[in-house]
């Protein structure tokens, strides 16, 4: 038997990481001579969350290195809010969100403005009585007439090591959520105020 083993590590997939997802790779070039890898990847293959979530009411917070999308229920008398599921975002993937967002926000807020659909984000004065708190770090965001949707996905950081070595993406689906248009306006137009506050990733 051999005195000294060495282990190595393959970087391939585990079970559980999600639906996997072909990647396609291309290198941009950068005005400084530079080049940077970007990643594509084909999202029709990632299956719908199983989860459901109905929010009439948002808050986005922001400290430190971390973004927190709060998406809650109102009670029925009041504006208090009796639910919400605390989504933590990190700087990269709000920036990556709004990066995919470039085409769909002036569509969204176009619709908004002539429909006259404005709604408000919401502060937080107490703790809901029932909170739900989940990370995802791929958001897919939808509208149809007054209807918004935002679907959640994760990747883990052993799915992105083994990305960044040639290998698959993996996708976990988290949950859907479904808000009004307005509130779904609402919480991107505050991503955009806070995207130059953002550390770097």
């Amino acid at each position: 038997m051999p005195k000294h083993t060495k282990l190595m590590i393959v970087p391939r997939l585990r079970p559980g990481e999600g639906r996997e997802i072909e990647v396609l790779r291309r290198t941009v070039p950068g005005a400084d001579g530079s080049s940077t890898l970007e990643l594509q990847i084909d999202i029709s293959h990632a299956p719908v969350p199983d989860r459901r979530y109905l929010a009439d009411a948002a808050a986005v917070l922001f400290e430190s290195d971390t973004l927190r999308i709060v998406l809650g229920q109102k009670g029925l008398v009041g504006s208090k809010i009796r639910s919400a599921v605390i989504l933590f975002l990190s700087p990269h993937a709000a920036i990556q969100f709004l990066k995919s967002c470039e085409q769909f926000l002036p569509e969204i807020r176009k619709y908004a403005d002539e429909h006259k659909i404005h709604e408000a984000l919401v502060e937080i004065q107490d703790e809901p009585a029932h909170i739900t708190s989940v990370a995802a770090n791929i958001i897919l965001a939808a509208f149809s007439g007054r209807e918004g949707c935002l679907d959640l996905y994760n990747s883990s950081p052993f799915v992105m090591g083994i990305v960044q070595k040639g290998g698959k993406m993996a996708l976990d689906p988290i949950l859907r959520v479904d808000l009004t248009t307005g509130l779904l306006v609402a919480v991107l137009d505050k991503l955009e105020e806070l995207k130059e506050h953002l550390p770097p990733s």
